[in-house]
């Protein structure tokens, strides 16, 4: 075996949106990898500073970067690079977020574990809190396909070796994830029918339709700070994508019926979580109504969704 069949091309895919420092950061740490064929593709997905500029001084040499004019999200970012980076023709990509730090041995680690599968799989890792590194964030997630309910696994657990077996999931986030270029060719990338929240239901879902397993693998690990590039969890901007997000997910893999009966359960939600707020706000109480009136907005907008089904433009009203 020669070391292109050994170490075959891995991309790494990553995308930037107003936060360089951050982004370099986690470049540095994938460039440290002990994998000896990788290269990384860095979109800046349309930043209102000079990251590309830092990009091209800073990382240049060592990475390909690319710029977008607009913010197109996270999907229309994401598939952008993958575009590019597919040029190349690499043997595996592997998506990680901006917002992490990698640990050295993690790529040799996930494409050990795609090549026991013979590449017929997507592989995910153990994903700790960025500020306490021994507490585990996710090693996949439970997921009910009737329901759409999803849960991660070890969730705010400390890492005793419990996660330590190698094993096959239901549903895994797309913080951290390798997969053959094979598989991209066969699906594509991340439906334009989403612009944030739930892409990565919606992808995997494919992936395992097309007959791949999803497989964790302890021995690649990750730290996730989590949610920087857009205001961290709970503001009205992430809201309202939630609020839309769900709808579309739930109608394109639920039946009729199972549809029908949570979409008028969220909604029930969303107007007593409503009136809560209020009640909170007229006596003077700390609270979300900003948050619970984005969802409702995003709710609304999904239900539009429902009667064009048109690929998403990004339109947010909580947009800066």
């Amino acid at each position: 075996m020669n070391d292109k069949e050994r170490y075959p091309e891995v991309a790494i895919i990553m995308l930037n949106w107003n936060t360089p420092d951050m982004t370099i950061s986690a470049v540095e740490t994938v460039l440290k990898s002990d994998y000896r064929n990788f290269k990384i593709h860095l979109t800046d997905n349309g930043s209102k500073d000079n990251s590309f500029q830092e990009f091209i001084e800073k990382l240049g040499n060592r990475i390909s970067v690319y710029q977008i004019d607009k913010n197109r999200g996270y999907v229309g970012g994401m598939n952008y690079c993958l575009e590019q980076a597919a040029k190349t023709n690499p043997h595996y990509f592997m998506i990680m977020n901006n917002d992490t730090i990698l640990d050295p041995k993690a790529i040799s680690s996930f494409v050990t574990t795609a090549q026991k599968y013979d590449d017929k799989c997507v592989v995910t890792g153990k994903v700790f809190f960025y500020d306490r590194p021994n507490i585990i964030q996710t090693v996949g997630n439970n997921f009910n396909e009737r329901t759409m309910n999803e849960s991660r696994i070890g969730y705010e657990q400390e890492d005793l070796g419990q996660f330590n077996k190698e094993a096959e999931r239901e549903m895994i986030d797309d913080v951290f994830m390798l997969f053959p270029k094979k598989i991209y060719d066969k699906i594509g990338g991340y439906s334009t029918y989403f612009y944030l929240n739930y892409e990565q239901t919606d992808l995997i879902l494919r992936i395992k339709k097309a007959g791949n397993k999803i497989i964790y693998t302890p021995d690649a690990k990750l730290w996730h700070k989590g949610s920087f590039s857009t205001g961290g969890l709970g503001n009205p901007y992430m809201m309202f994508w939630e609020g839309k997000s769900i709808i579309i997910i739930h109608v394109l893999y639920q039946s009729s019926v199972d549809f029908i009966v949570f979409y008028f359960n969220y909604f029930s939600k969303l107007v007593w979580q409503l009136v809560k707020e209020i009640i909170k706000v007229i006596l003077g109480r700390k609270n979300k109504l900003k948050a619970a009136i984005a969802k409702t907005r995003g709710f609304w907008s999904g239900t539009v969704w429902l009667l064009n089904k048109k690929v998403e433009k990004g339109y947010n009203p909580y947009e800066d």
